[in-house]
């Protein structure tokens, strides 16, 4: 992440449109000059979002533009992985760095809740180390507000298996989207009682 402004202003300088790895820069300041380049070259610098291209997502997220649940009431969204492999020696910075795990894999779940709910307007973030080892916190909870919702975000480098999953509440239905294992279930509202839908 240290080498991205340097390496998008110059090819922003050839004239190129850049696409570029998440995080975009470490330093508010260094994603700002990119900005600055960027418009300054009238060029596109895009950074890695790419759930937003997932086929899977995609279906979701055209689901929800066609109000098939309703309206958006809230966002749970889970992304729990094994720690990194370390072979020894100096820890990279970004991993001595304690925001460095959120950056990492949090990003995927801050887009992805704007795409859905619009801008956050507040956030409150519980963090901790779980036998820390190569992370300094490994353990992420963050719930934010929207205008259109809320949101929570849980990020784990402990928790065992793998997830990589939202679910999406609304008015009218539940979405339930698992990116490591592409399916989508979808869940609505039946015009029955209870006792007679849960069987259904």
């Amino acid at each position: 992440p240290t080498s991205h402004r340097m390496i998008t202003e110059a090819a922003l300088k050839f004239g190129a449109h850049v696409f570029v790895e998440k995080p975009l820069a470490p330093t508010v300041e260094d994603c700002r000059a990119i900005a600055l380049a960027a418009q300054g070259a009238n060029k596109s610098v895009c950074p890695g979002h790419s759930l937003l291209f997932d086929p899977t997502v995609r279906r979701a997220l055209a689901m929800i533009e066609d109000n098939d649940i309703g309206d958006v009431l809230s966002v749970d969204y889970f992304r729990c992985q094994p720690l990194p492999q370390y072979q020894g020696g100096t820890l990279p910075e970004y991993f001595r760095d304690g925001g460095y795990p959120f950056e990492d894999l949090g990003v995927h779940g801050i887009y992805m809740i704007e795409r859905i709910l619009g801008p956050i307007l507040n956030q409150r973030t519980v963090c901790q180390s779980v036998n820390a080892g190569l992370m300094y916190v490994n353990e992420w909870r963050v719930t934010t507000e929207h205008k259109a919702g809320t949101a929570n975000l849980y990020f784990s480098w402990n928790s065992k298996p793998s997830e990589n999953l939202f679910v999406v509440h609304g008015t009218t239905g539940v979405l339930r989207v698992d990116v490591f294992a592409q399916t989508l279930t979808f869940r609505r509202q039946m015009p029955f009682p209870e006792i007679v839908s849960r069987p259904i």
